[in-house]
């Protein structure tokens, strides 16, 4: 604690507004807002929040055109095509049509919901997951995943039916 702080009782930055004459109540709630409205983790609620709600609204069946960048370059569908529907369909309840959408929307969605909830997590149960997630013991095996999966939708594309692959 320096000589200001200590003496007067207050920090460097309050002081500081103090001596400029802009010491008031609104400048601390502007910051909080600042420093709330920059945090990540409400970022990420609040797109998790919104996907579920979209996935709600939207009707499985008429969701067809493909903006995706990749497959409009390629015609080849990206890793992530098709997540979106499978998300709508699980939505909707349907479970076979979401598989076949994409196998992973079923972890997507779980994870969306797992962003939305984790505040509702006892503290050392989020951290916990969070750091599950964060670990390779999840990540590598789950990226080989991913990427082994478009692989082989790739590769059946482009080389017709996988029936007899095996």
């Amino acid at each position: 604690m320096g000589y200001t702080s200590a003496v007067l009782g207050v920090s460097l930055k309050e002081g500081a507004r103090i001596i400029n004459g802009t010491h008031a109540l609104h400048h601390d709630v502007a910051d909080d807002l600042d420093n709330r409205a920059a945090n990540p983790q409400r970022v990420l609620r609040l797109a998790a929040a919104v996907a579920i709600l979209l996935s709600f609204l939207l009707n499985p069946d008429a969701v067809g055109v493909s903006l995706c960048p990749f497959k409009m370059m390629t015609s080849l569908p990206c890793p992530g095509c098709g997540l979106t529907r499978s998300l709508i369909a699980l939505s909707h309840g349907s479970l076979s049509l979401s598989l076949r959408y994409h196998p992973f929307g079923i972890i997507a969605y779980l994870f969306l919901v797992g962003v939305l909830c984790a505040p509702l997590l006892p503290r050392r149960a989020a951290c916990t997951a969070a750091a599950f997630l964060r670990s390779t013991h999840f990540g590598y095996p789950f990226t080989a995943a991913f990427i082994g999966y478009a692989v082989f939708r790739w590769l059946s594309i482009v080389y017709g039916p996988t029936d007899n692959i095996w």
